[in-house]
């Protein structure tokens, strides 16, 4: 069975903090390690979710109701392979909506996550970000820059260092603790 593991995840946002605690680092990093960051959080929620979804326990030994029993991962993949072989647990939004027909409506360990406005207000814009961060395709690069909204072009650093006016600390900040606040509560489920 599939093990549920934050320690990646955690490690990753303390190394981080660290650097960014010791100063002497350009701005620049701070892209570098939101993208570490954030695809650690995509490996968390993705392997979560599958932990979760074949029956697996939280760290606090609880095990959430299913409305569907998958018994192995080979089950679950059976199931959610659609077009081209594609695996539809690949993001985020898509757990979202998968979630909700596996677990019991009262008790989904990602509930949480999804209704939290915070939370989903800020998912499309680490999403497009981590995606210009990856790719810098043209499509990426018109969605970062609509997200940006700014009258010139600015860095993925300068976006991310941007005072939120709503949380009033960096669009950085409120990302990684959005994550770090969200895998929490996902790792030590317990309804």
């Amino acid at each position: 069975m599939n093990t549920l593991d934050i320690k990646p995840l955690i490690d990753e946002i303390t190394y981080w903090k660290g650097k960014f605690n010791k100063g002497n680092l350009d701005d620049i990093f701070y892209e570098l390690s939101f993208f570490k960051i954030y695809i650690k959080f995509e490996q968390f929620l993705i392997s979560s979710f599958i932990h979760y979804a074949i029956g697996g326990a939280s760290f606090n030994n609880y095990y959430p109701k299913r409305k569907l029993q998958f018994t192995s991962f080979s089950h679950l993949e059976g199931i959610t392979i659609y077009e081209s072989k594609k695996y539809l647990v690949e993001k985020p939004e898509s757990i979202n909506q998968l979630s909700k027909h596996i677990f019991d409506g009262d008790d989904n360990p990602f509930e949480s996550m999804f209704s939290d406005a915070r939370f989903n207000d800020a998912l499309g814009p680490m999403r497009i970000l981590r995606n210009f961060i990856a790719h810098g395709s043209q499509e990426s690069l018109q969605k970062y820059c609509k997200l940006c909204n700014e009258n010139t072009f600015i860095e993925p650093f300068q976006y991310l260092l941007k005072k939120n006016k709503t949380t009033g600390i960096s669009n950085y900040t409120n990302y990684v603790q959005l994550i770090e606040t969200h895998c929490s509560l996902i790792y030590n489920y317990n309804k």
